[in-house]
């Protein structure tokens, strides 16, 4: 658990190459790369940038357009949020990516099943 808590912006990365990436791929080939492109960044960090309301805008418009980004987004804030919780306890935030990694093996998004499955 420690090391997954020091090491936490290399499983954001891991998850950005692993989850986001294939999932805007798979769109991409159904012919929505146009609308995807600028969104890409904002999903991957999945915050909209306050700076540029335009980019908060195109986000939310992608996230409503495509129930598959709403599921990965969500996914990341959690994960996030689990990091994010300094309070609680080393065994509480385990129980919880437990919870998290069940539920990504039982979501609907290839991607991120595979990131949910452990390392071999």
């Amino acid at each position: 658990m420690q090391a997954l808590f020091t090491n936490r912006l290399h499983v954001l990365r891991d998850y950005r190459r692993r989850v986001i990436r294939p999932v805007f791929h798979e769109l991409a080939k159904q012919g929505s790369a146009a609308v995807l492109e600028p969104g890409r960044t904002a999903v991957a960090r999945s915050a909209p940038d306050a700076a540029r309301p335009a980019g908060a805008r195109q986000l939310r418009e992608l996230l409503e357009r495509h129930e598959v980004l709403r599921t990965v987004v969500e996914f990341r804030y959690r994960l996030q949020g689990i990091w994010d919780e300094t309070s609680a306890s080393h065994g509480r935030a385990l129980e919880q990516l437990r919870d998290l990694c069940a539920q990504a093996d039982g979501s609907r998004v290839q991607a991120l099943r595979m990131f949910a499955q452990p390392a071999a």
